[in-house]
């Protein structure tokens, strides 16, 4: 998971869904916010808790951001997506635009289903988009973690579906819509 710990985030779930897990699996947190130390708190009740890292944000840039790229993350970011096998978030009331470099870096998601996730997960192609509960989640990353040639055909359509979104295709997008309103308003 990449992003703020905040309530909106549900970084709680995350912790609480995935802690428990016999699995192998390492759960890694890259954000920071006002929810850091209840979910370290909780995360040190749980018997898993050794696989499950808070690795904070960038120190050296402005408010703990992270330096710009094509689509907005730092290049520290991008080894994280290259030791990760997956990526993951909870919220169901939020755009993670994190999502979006994942995606280019070639990482299939699981994400709860919400209207930010369904513009950057395509499912069942780049990866899961999934209800807000546990069972389906899990489910989920189950399906991609122990199927490698699944999760390597999402990781290569997760790297198409970030392509939508390049900076070139954004701007036209916009322009197109300036047109659109230029081309209404003139005709009243």
């Amino acid at each position: 998971f990449i992003g703020p710990l905040d309530p909106m985030s549900h970084v709680d779930r995350l912790v609480t869904w995935l802690g428990g897990l016999e699995e192998p699996l390492q759960l890694v947190i890259a954000g920071e916010g006002p929810e850091r130390v209840k979910l370290e708190a909780l995360t040190h009740r749980l018997p898993t808790s050794h696989r499950i890292h808070f690795v904070g944000t960038s120190e050296d840039h402005p408010k703990g951001g992270m330096s710009p790229t094509p689509l907005g993350w730092s290049s520290g970011l991008h080894g994280l997506f290259a030791l990760a096998d997956l990526v993951v978030t909870a919220s169901d009331d939020e755009f993670p635009y994190w999502l979006l470099e994942a995606a280019a870096a070639g990482v299939p998601a699981v994400a709860v289903r919400n209207a930010g996730t369904e513009a950057v997960v395509a499912h069942h192609q780049s990866g899961f988009l999934t209800p807000p509960t546990k069972a389906g989640f899990v489910r989920a990353i189950r399906h991609l973690l122990y199927r490698p040639a699944l999760r390597h055909r999402f990781a290569a359509a997760a790297t198409t579906k970030a392509a939508e979104h390049s900076i070139e295709k954004s701007v036209n997008k916009l322009l197109d819509v300036y047109a659109l309103v230029r081309r209404t308003h003139s005709s009243f």
